[in-house]
């Protein structure tokens, strides 16, 4: 059986870039018509431009019997899906801390 991957991520990337687009447009065209418009200001406006769409564009996640990988703009992650955890709440009485990933009793 080939891999599943995700369906809803072209259009996630369109949309990532159609968003970095138009922002760097705006502010090309806002700068233009201020008459301040440079090119190290078109510059950082095209270096924001590629931040925001850095930001916006998803994780590529592809599934195979037994594993998961996930491929972002900077890296790749690949594990077993015995790693894979489910985020449903069971029990509303426990809260999840982030950072210490332990569970504990609501007050």
């Amino acid at each position: 059986m080939p891999p599943a991957r995700d369906e809803d991520w072209p259009r996630a990337l369109r949309t990532a870039i159609v968003c970095a687009a138009t922002l760097l447009g705006l502010l090309l065209v806002v700068d233009a018509i201020a008459n301040s418009l440079t090119p190290v200001r078109g510059a950082l406006w095209g270096g924001l431009a590629v931040l925001l769409f850095v930001v916006l564009l998803p994780d590529r996640v592809t599934a195979g019997e037994g594993w998961l990988a996930s491929r972002g703009p900077v890296r790749r992650r690949t594990g077993p899906t015995a790693w894979s955890t489910c985020g449903a709440r069971r029990d509303p009485h426990v809260t999840w801390s982030w950072r210490t990933s332990t569970a504990r009793g609501s007050p």
